[in-house]
């Protein structure tokens, strides 16, 4: 691996992010931290937020106003809120199959794994978790590469 530049994120805070390129796989790699969302602009606790105000709301208009009160046009809040919620739906059904002993009997939803876990962080809680699974779980937790589908991540896809 060799060092390959930073980047500027600019959400939650602004910061360097460093990069490295892997000869072996030909693909350069972020070195994120814990809070921060994959594949994303913002952070994982700003994610989780977003989803519980959703989930108690009556529906993603009424959430979307309550989240982005400055904002006169909705649609685009709207779409981010239901990519958001599906993404973290599907990590939330994967790590409760993942994690049995974790959350027996408990819904793959954000407010029951939350209370099973006794947490208010749980997206962040759980990257710590599954740290060893991360290159297989989708994105805005886990850091699978979008190419791979249902496949391990290899590296970038044949263009032969």
């Amino acid at each position: 691996m060799a060092r390959h530049g930073t980047y500027e994120r600019k959400t939650p805070v602004v910061m360097p992010v460093a990069r490295f390129y892997c000869g072996g796989c030909r693909t350069t790699f972020s070195l994120l931290p814990d809070f921060a969302a994959a594949r994303r602009p913002g952070s994982l606790q700003e994610i989780e937020d977003g989803m519980a105000v959703l989930a108690g709301s009556r529906g993603p208009w009424a959430a979307a106003r309550q989240l982005f009160p400055e904002r006169d046009e909705m649609s685009n809040a709207i779409r981010g809120l239901r990519r958001a919620f599906a993404a973290v739906s599907a990590f939330l059904a994967i790590v409760a199959t993942m994690r049995p002993d974790l959350f027996r009997g408990c819904p793959s939803e954000l407010g029951a794994m939350r209370a099973a876990l006794g947490t208010e962080t749980l997206l962040v809680d759980l990257r710590r978790e599954m740290a060893a699974h991360l290159a297989f779980l989708p994105p805005p937790v886990g850091f699978k590469p979008p190419w791979t589908g249902g496949k391990f991540p290899t590296g970038p896809p044949n263009r032969e």
